[in-house]
């Protein structure tokens, strides 16, 4: 680079002004809470009745008696909804109890599928009384360091 073109750099560039606003501009964020999903069980002639209750208090840590009592109602019913959680929770937990099945040669299946009302759940109470459990779990597990 030649003197000539130092020169016409300098001249061209304006210097800023350093001068501090006061004055902040806010933005306004659409954050919403993420859309929740059901993880269905579905009852089959093969899976024993030990195994499901093994795999609701395994993988989805309900007490001895929730997942007894969930256990009839598969049976009776042919499907129930064992949680709802976010997407990402809800298909590692069917994926996690679908392979827990296969290994022991169990045809166990469970899907999942959009929450129904989640609109009217998001902005009701009841949908803090509704997740609260998977909120307990869930600190718990923040609290001793341990996974899902």
């Amino acid at each position: 680079m030649d003197g000539t073109d130092y020169i016409v750099k300098k001249k061209t560039e304006k210097a800023m002004p350093q001068e501090q606003s006061q004055i902040r501009e806010r933005q306004k964020t659409n954050l919403r809470e993420p859309r929740r999903y059901k993880v269905i069980i579905h009852n089959d002639d093969f899976t024993t009745m030990e195994f499901v209750v093994m795999i609701l208090k395994e993988v989805f840590f309900l007490s001895e008696e929730n997942a007894q009592a969930l256990m009839l109602q598969v049976h009776h019913s042919d499907k129930a909804v064992v949680g709802i959680y976010t997407y990402d929770i809800a298909l590692s937990k069917a994926q996690k109890a679908t392979k827990m099945a296969r290994e022991n040669g169990f045809p166990l299946r469970l899907t999942v599928e959009p929450e129904d009302n989640w609109a009217l759940c998001r902005s009701s109470n009841r949908q803090k009384e509704h997740h609260a459990p998977y909120r307990m779990r869930m600190s718990a597990v923040r609290a001793t360091g341990t996974s899902l």
